[in-house]
């Protein structure tokens, strides 16, 4: 059996995968860190960690890559979503989207929601490439 992992469910739960989360109030199947994850090497055909990075700096994130790297078949696929550092900071200086776009820039005050690093793209990419991953798009 494959394994598809998704990380940092918060109340999202996702039907045939396993739903990580470090906090109890969310719909994780299983408690566990992110960026130390208890599953062997090359065991997982996907890992999904949406909405997450942003939470784990940009330290966080690096170790975090490695380990997600580790996990993943070699033919594996990692999925990332995270607020894009120049959109975000463009819409906080626009009068018009500046309310709406604080909270890709802060977080919300709820546990574990605060952002502690936003990520171009670029920057992203290189980070990912220098954890091992060939191909990134």
């Amino acid at each position: 059996m494959d394994v598809r992992l998704h990380l940092g469910c918060g109340l999202v739960h996702r039907p045939g995968w396993i739903n990580l989360d470090r906090y109890s109030a969310t719909a994780a199947d299983l408690l566990s860190d992110a960026i130390l994850l208890p599953f062997a090497e090359g065991c997982a055909e996907s890992v999904q960690a949406l909405q997450l990075i942003e939470h784990l700096g940009y330290v966080g994130t690096l170790y975090g890559l490695y380990e997600w790297a580790r996990v993943l078949q070699t033919d594996g696929v990692l999925h990332l979503e995270t607020p894009d550092r120049p959109a975000t900071l463009h819409a906080t200086l626009e009068s018009e989207t500046a309310e709406k776009a604080h909270p890709w820039l802060f977080g919300t005050e709820q546990l574990g929601q605060n952002h502690r690093y936003l990520f171009s793209a670029d920057e992203l990419a290189q980070l990912a490439e220098k954890a091992g991953f060939a191909r990134v798009a």
